[in-house]
């Protein structure tokens, strides 16, 4: 997510980045280190009362699985909603 986001949402910088997701190729590989990579910064910061998704289709659903598994409420940008890709993915992330 750029900068730009932050600033049009009022929102601090993130402060993880999982910038390896990238270099796989496949949806399945993404998908993969995503949740592995959420799953370990959430137990990190001792499972925050709220995961809030804002990221392209992979990522909310990867964040909101681990988010749910967790028993971690997601909430989610409107904008981004709006924007998803399917009624799957909305059932998945409990919207």
């Amino acid at each position: 997510m750029d900068k730009k986001f932050f600033e049009d949402s009022n929102l601090p910088e993130q402060e993880y980045k999982l910038n390896d997701v990238k270099n796989y190729k496949f949806h399945g590989e993404q998908i993969a280190r995503m949740l592995e990579g959420i799953e370990k910064i959430l137990l990190k910061e001792k499972k925050p009362k709220i995961v809030l998704m804002g990221e392209d289709a992979n990522c909310n659903l990867a964040g909101a699985l681990v988010a749910r598994k967790l028993h971690i409420k997601v909430g989610m940008l409107k904008q981004e909603r709006e924007a998803m890709t399917g009624e799957c993915q909305k059932n998945i992330i409990g919207e």
